[in-house]
């Protein structure tokens, strides 16, 4: 069962391996493999131990008391401590670093290492999501005083199932076993590498020919064939990711609520989800939770309407529109392909779209910086109803690029956090979902299902509604 390489495609290069600065799916994945964080998420959702074996909740809901696992080591043999997690987690809350997740731990009062197994942290008020904001992977635990001095994406240290080795940028990761994991004869291969295959095509054909094993973001198109096909498996289905695209609510004329709500109305999602995703998905017409989500809004808000599309264009003095261009990922095709159908469909407003595909890290980099008219993008790894919502709704949040801002929002996104009642929580995020829907926070397009090809001889796999890797720890290849 032990040892080989195995290799898995993405669709596109990392850009960093830094936890606390992530904000690309593409590097979360790898940054996964080197660290852990206190807990974990499970296939289902729920949040499960990782380095803390067990924790109490005082009855207030205010304190966390994390126990940690002993014997866990980092992946250079060194043990790690209460005093490591502290560090991590401060590392986040500098605001120095400006961490795209540094808003998830505001609530943080204190963050205490009373011994080197126990670690304490205490909030300001209740916090709902609190479990499963720990098993971000924002939150990997790195050795105290670790990141001083030290380029992150050249030498990451944690205590994961795999230690880094080299980053090709745009070829590839290679990372191998960790010998000091703590789950025991984990991981079960060498070696584990992470490779760049930004076209569609060549990622399931190097599969097919064995040059890779696991091929991630199976193109839509290829869905259908490839589940017939019995020399791979395709392993998928569910999923939490969705599309949509930002308007810059600080830049005319997108800051007219009635221009947003007139480029919603023009949108044929029904129409995107038949050609661009090839049936694999579903439209969003009341925002982004998954179907299978207890959080799920069913309002119908965002839907096609022509005329009154046309009627909010003439009252808001663009009746004979305007240009405007939205930016999307070169490496991700379903959403050029997207953004491509939306520049058709705004034709009839007479809002001249151009559809600029963009290198990925240049786009992001446009992405967090506001620089744009419209972006389109696919966001993945949400678990909780406040990862959808919080930290791109909030008023000023780091991922609320498109500087969208409603006090009722806002109000009710803080009540989410702090109220525990899952029946409770559930209106409140309906009303969110509608409130950001009729207000275009975003132009909701599509929950997608996403699919792996995987070849014969990979065992152990297990696909993830909310993206993660997790499970190339438990991976071997058969012989």
């Amino acid at each position: 069962m032990r040892g080989g390489t195995l290799t898995v495609a993405q669709q596109a290069d990392i850009v960093g391996l830094d936890p606390a600065t992530l904000s690309a799916a593409s590097s979360s994945v790898v940054v996964d493999q080197i660290y852990d964080s206190l807990t974990t998420i499970t296939p289902d959702g729920q949040p499960a131990p990782a380095i803390a074996q067990s924790w109490k909740i005082s009855a207030d809901g205010k304190t966390y008391t994390f126990t940690l696992r002993p014997g866990v080591k980092f992946s250079d043999g060194r043990a790690l401590t209460s005093r490591d997690v502290v560090y991590s987690i401060k590392r986040v809350l500098d605001p120095k670093l400006a961490s795209p997740r540094r808003g998830d731990l505001l609530n943080i009062t204190s963050i205490e290492a009373p011994s080197p197994n126990q670690v304490v942290i205490k909030l300001k008020a209740s916090f709902a999501p609190f479990l499963i904001k720990m098993a971000d992977q924002t939150m990997g635990v790195m050795p105290s005083g670790y990141a001083e001095g030290k380029d992150l994406n050249k030498v990451p240290l944690g205590s994961g199932p795999f230690k880094f080795v080299r980053w090709v940028p745009g070829d590839s990761v290679t990372l191998e076993r960790n010998p000091y994991y703590w789950e025991k004869n984990k991981p079960y291969v060498d070696q584990l590498v992470f490779k760049a295959v930004k076209d569609d095509v060549s990622r399931i054909i190097n599969l097919q020919s064995g040059l890779t094993d696991i091929a991630m973001s199976v193109p839509f198109n290829q869905i259908d064939s490839l589940k017939t096909n019995s020399s791979v498996k395709l392993v998928g289905g569910s999923s939490s990711n969705y599309d949509e695209m930002s308007l810059n609510n600080k830049v005319k004329p997108f800051s007219d609520v009635r221009v947003r709500q007139a480029i919603s109305y023009a949108i044929d999602r029904d129409s995107i989800v038949k050609t661009a995703l090839f049936g694999h998905g579903t439209p969003l017409n009341c925002g982004s939770v998954p179907s299978f989500s207890w959080a799920h809004a069913t309002c119908k808000v965002q839907v096609t309407n022509l005329d009154k599309a046309k009627q909010l264009m003439i009252a808001a003095g663009y009746k004979d529109g305007f240009p405007m261009t939205i930016k999307v990922g070169a490496d991700y095709k379903s959403q050029v392909n997207i953004a491509q159908a939306v520049q058709a469909q705004l034709q009839p407003l007479n809002i001249k779209v151009q559809v600029v595909p963009m290198e990925w890290g240049l786009f992001l980099n446009d992405f967090i910086n506001k620089n744009f008219d419209a972006v389109l993008l696919g966001w993945v790894g949400s678990t909780d109803p406040d990862d959808f919502f919080y930290n791109q709704f909030h008023t000023g949040e780091k991922f609320n690029v498109q500087s969208f801002s409603n006090k009722q929002v806002d109000t009710l996104l803080e009540a989410g956090r702090r109220t525990t009642d899952q029946a409770k929580r559930k209106v409140i995020y309906q009303q969110v979902q509608q409130l950001i829907s009729e207000q275009v926070g975003y132009v909701f397009i599509d929950a997608n299902q996403q699919y792996e090809l995987v070849r014969p001889a990979v065992q152990g796999y297990e696909h993830y509604a909310n993206g993660s890797l997790e499970s190339l720890k438990d991976v071997w290849l058969k012989k």
